[in-house]
C-alpha cells in the first residue's frame, strides 16, 4: 500500500472498516519508516470518530457495570486509601494543581457562556442524528467509500452507507474555513449530479452530513463527491470535484 492509497482509507481504517487484506496492508504500511502525512491523516480521522462519540448525551452505567469496573480498578475506598498514603507535599501540590486548574476552567466557562447558550439548540437538535449516525457504523450492512482527494486536494472524507435501509452519512476532515464559501456534497447516478447537503465545518475542519434516504431509493449511486461552492451551496456543481468517491456495486 503507497502513502496515496493509505490517504484515501484512512477514515475507514481508523474503525477498522477496511475488509481484512486491506486492514492489514494498511497496518503494514503505517510501519514503514516514512510517510507522506500518513500518520497525521489517522490522527485527525480517529479525532473526527472521537468528536461523534463524544457529542452524545452521557448514559449512566448500571450497578452491574460499576461492579466489573470496580473489580478492575479496586473500590472507592481502597483509592481512597492509596491517595491517603501519598506524601504530604506531593498531596498539597496536587491539591494546588486541581485548584488552579478549576480556577482557570471556571474563568474560561463564564466567558464562554453566553456563546454555549447560543449553541445549545443547535447541539439538541443534532442528538438525534449523531444517534442514526453510531447506529449506522454498526449496523452489519453497511459499508465503508473512501472519498479520494482529487488533484492534490487535503480534504479527506468518507462515507458510510447502508444500501439496504436507505441510509448515508459523509463525515470529513480537513475541511478549511472559507468566507462566501460551502462545501457541497453530491449523489452522481449515471450523468446526474444531485444535491446532497452542505458540509458546514467546525473550528477544527471536521464535519458530518447524513444523506437523504430519498437519494438513496433509486438503488447504489454510483459516486459521492464533494465541491467548494457559493455559500449556501448550488443546484449543480460550479467548483472542481476536490473529493471523489466511486460506490462498489452489489
Amino acid at each position: 500500500m503507497t502513502c496515496a492509497e493509505f490517504l484515501e482509507v484512512a477514515e475507514a481504517f481508523a474503525i477498522s472498516a477496511l475488509d481484512p487484506e486491506e486492514q492489514r496492508a494498511a497496518e503494514a504500511h503505517l510501519a514503514a519508516a516514512s510517510h507522506q502525512d500518513c500518520p497525521q491523516a489517522l490522527a485527525r480521522a480517529g479525532r473526527g470518530w472521537e468528536a461523534l462519540a463524544r457529542s452524545l448525551p452521557p448514559i449512566r452505567p448500571s450497578a452491574q457495570v460499576w461492579a466489573v469496573i470496580e473489580s478492575r480498578i479496586g473500590s472507592p475506598r481502597a483509592a481512597a486509601r492509596r491517595r491517603s498514603s501519598w506524601p504530604l507535599g506531593l498531596a498539597a501540590a496536587a491539591g494546588l494543581l486541581v485548584a488552579a486548574l478549576f480556577y482557570t476552567r471556571a474563568t474560561q466557562e463564564r466567558g464562554r457562556a453566553a456563546a454555549l447558550s447560543a449553541q445549545l439548540e443547535d447541539l439538541r437538535a443534532q442528538v438525534s442524528g449523531q444517534r442514526q449516525a453510531l447506529a449506522l457504523l454498526q449496523s452489519p450492512t453497511s459499508i465503508a467509500v473512501p472519498l479520494a482527494p482529487q488533484s492534490g486536494a487535503a480534504e479527506r472524507a468518507s462515507a458510510i452507507l447502508d444500501l439496504d435501509h436507505h441510509a448515508a452519512l459523509v463525515m470529513a476532515s480537513a475541511l478549511r474555513l472559507q468566507a462566501g464559501r460551502d462545501y457541497e456534497l453530491w449523489v452522481i447516478r449515471g450523468g446526474a449530479k444531485l444535491p446532497a447537503g452542505l458540509l458546514r465545518a467546525s473550528a477544527d475542519g471536521f464535519a458530518m452530513v447524513h444523506i437523504d434516504e430519498q437519494l438513496l431509493r433509486g438503488g447504489a449511486p454510483d459516486a459521492l463527491a464533494v465541491t467548494l461552492e457559493p455559500n449556501g451551496g448550488s443546484p449543480q456543481p460550479t467548483g472542481a470535484i476536490l473529493l471523489l468517491g466511486k460506490v462498489p456495486k452489489a
